[in-house]
């Protein structure tokens, strides 16, 4: 009988050690599923800009959809320089921690969609597959199975010189197929374009609960942008601002130059300031002009001539 009773003790034990070890292998797997989704967390902001001051964009700011549920696609869209690229960053200074996964890409010197599809997927610490479609497959697992935010910034450069705006170049146009592709199968992901230039497909799909939203950004009137720049007449700075349509690009190079050849005086400005104001805004404006096709010309020539 004692026996009998020490074996069962001895086997009591021995499963109590089994089940002590089998809890802990549990608590390990779990420790490394966790620390295999915290893995996942990562920020690449290294080509974002940092932002120093923001003005006067607050209204716009709670107008970009991300939080919105359905809308996976957003196009911030302006004019060079009204601050599209500072909107959009100061909005994920102030969200980065709402996502998994945030990543900022530029197009400014744009390549192929395969190849921007390795380099995304290698930032995803995702090795890529052979083909696009594959890629693309992989990518889409991502968004699908982590809350992403990812910045495509100079979008434009994607675009044709010469056609009607928003037309890709050939050797772009998968970038199309790509954006529909991520636009219109569910995840929980988001895709933010910053852009000169509204592309063809934002046209049709830019509607009322739809996954794709575009915010078009004009000038500010932001007073307080043109403090602590050494200017004087401060009763004529929003004359000064409504001159150059609120770009702040524009203004910081007009406030530097009223400050070294004016000695800060907006009044003397003001009083000689077209040939300042034409040099630098003609410019630009000549660069965009000649990027355009011909009909859009057409247009912009016959506005001209209806405005003078």
């Amino acid at each position: 009988m004692n026996i009998k009773s020490s074996k069962i003790v001895e086997i009591n034990q021995n499963f109590n050690f089994c089940s002590q070890i089998f809890n802990q292998l549990n608590k390990d797997d779990k420790n490394r599923e966790i620390n295999s989704q915290y893995s996942q967390t990562y920020h690449d902001l290294t080509l974002a800009p940092q932002i120093i001051d923001f003005y006067d964009r607050e209204n716009e700011l709670a107008t970009i959809w991300v939080f919105k549920q359905n809308t996976r696609l957003i196009a911030v869209l302006g004019l060079w320089g009204i601050g599209k690229t500072t909107l959009v960053k100061r909005f994920i200074d102030l969200n980065l921690e709402q996502f998994e996964v945030v990543i900022w890409k530029s197009l400014k010197f744009p390549k192929s969609l395969d190849l921007w599809l390795n380099d995304l997927l290698n930032t995803c610490q995702k090795e890529p597959k052979e083909s696009t479609d594959n890629k693309i497959q992989q990518l889409l697992e991502v968004l699908s199975n982590h809350k992403c935010l990812i910045v495509l910034d100079d979008f434009q450069n994607l675009f044709a010189v010469g056609q009607m705006a928003g037309n890709y170049q050939p050797e772009y146009s998968s970038y199309q197929h790509f954006l529909k592709l991520i636009a219109e199968i569910q995840h929980q992901s988001h895709f933010i374009l910053i852009s000169q230039e509204k592309s063809a497909e934002m046209d049709y799909l830019n509607q009322e609960n739809s996954p794709i939203q575009c915010l078009e950004l004009s000038g500010f009137e932001a007073i307080d942008f043109l403090k602590n720049k050494g200017l004087q007449d401060g009763e004529r700075w929003l004359e000064l601002i409504q001159l150059y349509e609120g770009n702040p690009f524009y203004l910081i190079d007009i406030a530097v130059l009223i400050k070294d050849v004016f000695d800060g005086k907006v009044n003397d400005f003001l009083a000689e300031n077209s040939l300042y104001h034409f040099s630098k805004v003609m410019t630009d404006l000549v660069d965009h002009f000649k990027a355009q096709s011909l009909s859009e010309k057409g247009v912009a020539l016959s506005d001209v001539s209806h405005d003078y």
